[in-house]
């Protein structure tokens, strides 16, 4: 007969090994097999190379020519949102010391500098308010983005951060295309968001139908294309001769057009989501290689969509299996609370789970080193292609 204690030991080691199998084992394995194999693969350059945080002088990151560009960085904002981040990540190259000079709109505050005359269409009433507040002085480049500095909608390869993402934009490939969405990703949005010539329409997708109704007010005389798509979500640059190919009075009707449609403040600006790429360029759909959008926007450069695939699929790797491991944490402290007896609560350790747990750490960590290394050689590689 066993012993109380015995009986404990056991229950214990039952709970904790419960615990244990109810983790993600496949991504464990996934996890090890990457580690092991990036061991294997891609030696170190010895690249002294830095990735879009460390780029030293902005001028480096352009041709000469391409640096004289001038452009003005566009944001929609409301009051309690803060743009500080402009002034403190982008100091050097804001006017007038370098190209970069600022309009920054609230919507929701009539006594801001800047605020357009009416606050419905989110960022489409700010975009369209600074074109024809500037029609007649517009720079070479306008970059139209949303106020806040990090958001998931950013590109993953410049860390979501919008300030690198203007920091490192091109702006001799804005001049030579015209007009580029800013993500590069393609969901969601490419390659085929909107049907709005759908004979039976989604009630889970109402864009599709709004922008079948409000087409002919917006491009009257055009037909309604088949597929809309560019990647979401409304931040984009454009030349400035490119904006001015339509009249002032065009972008007047455009905005007019929010502020009278009987759509809702927010279906009404996410209609312009999907047709800014037609407005200027008269293409329905804009969907780049996400990877050859990386290198010719903003310089980072794999030697392949491959090899670009490759570190998506390990950076998603590594966010899952941070997933797990937070999963892995809750579990365990239930466990802790209502499996264990009271009488062993704080004094039995499950070694062996924590001792694959900081192996996975380890990995983890390893796998991060070599998304950072890899990220820096296609900086460098980006680089190369500027002529730097």
């Amino acid at each position: 007969m066993r012993r109380p204690s015995q009986v404990y030991v056991v229950l214990a080691i039952c709970c904790l090994v419960g615990l244990f199998t109810a983790f993600n084992t496949r991504s464990w394995a996934r996890i090890r097999l990457f580690a092991q194999s990036t061991g294997r693969h891609h030696s170190h350059s010895g690249s002294k190379s830095t990735d879009g945080n460390d780029t030293g002088e902005w001028k480096k990151l352009f041709f000469t020519a391409e640096a004289n560009f001038t452009r003005t960085l566009v944001l929609a904002s409301v009051k309690e949102e803060s743009t500080t981040w402009i002034a403190e990540q982008l100091s050097d190259i804001l006017e007038p010391n370098g190209p970069l000079s600022t309009a920054v709109y609230v919507v929701d505050d009539a006594g801001a500098e800047l605020h357009p005359p009416e606050n419905k269409g989110h960022e489409a009433n700010v975009y369209l308010s600074y074109i024809i507040d500037s029609y007649e002085s517009l720079p070479d480049i306008v970059i139209f983005m949303h106020a806040h500095r990090h958001t998931r909608h950013n590109n993953n390869l410049l860390d979501f951060d919008a300030a690198l993402m203007i920091r490192n934009l091109s702006p001799g490939a804005i001049m030579s295309a015209g007009y580029s969405n800013l993500r590069c990703h393609w969901d969601p949005g490419c390659p085929a968001r909107i049907h709005p010539n759908e004979q039976e329409f989604n009630d889970l997708k109402q864009e599709d139908r709004m922008i079948a109704l409000a087409w002919p007010d917006l491009f009257p005389g055009d037909p309604l294309p088949y597929t809309l798509a560019q990647p979401c979500c409304g931040q984009f640059a454009v030349s400035g001769q490119l904006i001015r190919r339509l009249s002032k009075e065009r972008y007047i009707a455009l905005r007019d057009w929010l502020y009278t449609s009987d759509l809702s403040d927010y279906m009404s600006g996410r209609i312009f989501e999907y047709v800014w790429q037609y407005l200027f360029t008269a293409s329905p759909t804009s969907c780049p290689a996400t990877w050859a959008c990386y290198c010719n926007l903003y310089g980072v450069c794999f030697d392949s969509s491959s090899a670009f695939d490759e570190w998506m699929s390990i950076s998603k790797n590594i966010s899952s299996s941070r997933d797990n491991l937070k999963d892995w944490d809750e579990k365990a402290e239930f466990h802790r609370e209502h499996c264990l007896p009271s009488a062993l609560k704080g004094t039995l350790e499950d070694t062996s789970s924590e001792s694959q747990k900081a192996v996975m750490l380890a990995s983890i960590e390893k796998l991060e080193a070599e998304l950072k290394r890899r990220k820096r050689v296609a900086f460098s590689a980006g680089r190369k292609q500027r002529g730097l």
